[in-house]
């Protein structure tokens, strides 16, 4: 039987978007995010890129610049007025300045840019997206930075992906005598007043059973099976016509 997903790569949004509903996702509902957070992922992400190249010798000058030239490739400015833009980069600096300050580049190293890459769970490949790979100041552990787009703790280490990036980028450490980790992967959020929520695993954290869970999610979507949550705790834009398809003879 050929899988329902033979040819594609499923993306960290389409585990996230069948994960919450599989009738959602099979109608083409899609994972979305707000624009604060996907403005500070690409700031945040500029400027470790921009630090691997050169030192940064005014953090608050060179966020400005990202910030600005994030919200124009965004296109952010064309549907907002100019208060609201101003507003935005506001929190955007201030978030900005709140990570850098628990996550200092005084101590760590970062080592690569964004990137994405791929694995395989059980017949399908998977594109998985990294915001940046650091490295500490005191030993070789592998610090993974990535920003989730829920809203609270729970949700973000409960994200189908989160494991899964721990299971397979921790095999780039070798492991230590001492039990100290491979790898930890930060996670940066913002919750629904867009305060900023910090997360973190690592690779001693790694479960069996929730990475079988992962496997049976995307089994569930290679055999194309969809149906409604009842009682449907979402307010999606196919609620009203979220019904079972009717089979033709």
């Amino acid at each position: 039987m050929i899988p329902k997903t033979a040819g594609k790569f499923l993306t960290e949004d389409d585990l996230r978007a069948y994960a919450k509903c599989s009738r959602y996702y099979h109608l083409g509902g899609e994972h979305s995010e707000e624009h604060l957070i996907t403005i500070i992922r690409y700031v945040f992400e500029a400027l470790t890129s921009h630090s691997i190249r050169k030192d940064i010798k005014d953090t608050l000058y060179t966020m400005q610049k990202y910030i600005y030239r994030s919200m124009k490739k965004l296109k952010v400015k064309d549907n907002l007025l100019d208060s609201q833009v101003q507003t935005l980069h506001r929190k955007a600096t201030l978030i900005l300045s709140e990570i850098f300050l628990s996550f200092s580049l005084d101590q760590y190293l970062p080592v690569y840019g964004p990137f994405e890459y791929n694995t395989k769970v059980n017949k399908t490949p998977v594109t998985l997206k990294v915001s940046g790979l650091y490295r500490s100041k005191k030993n070789q552990t592998l610090h993974i930075v990535c920003f989730t787009p829920y809203q609270n703790e729970h949700a973000a280490l409960n994200d189908p992906v989160t494991q899964l990036k721990l299971q397979t980028l921790k095999h780039t450490v070798k492991p230590h005598g001492s039990g100290r980790p491979q790898a930890k992967l930060h996670l940066f959020g913002l919750n629904s007043k867009s305060n900023l929520f910090y997360a973190s695993q690592d690779s001693r954290d790694i479960n069996k059973t929730t990475l079988h869970q992962v496997t049976q999610l995307v089994t569930q979507m290679e055999t194309g099976n969809h149906f409604p949550l009842v009682p449907c705790p979402y307010a999606c834009k196919y609620k009203q016509n979220c019904y079972p398809e009717k089979q033709h003879e």
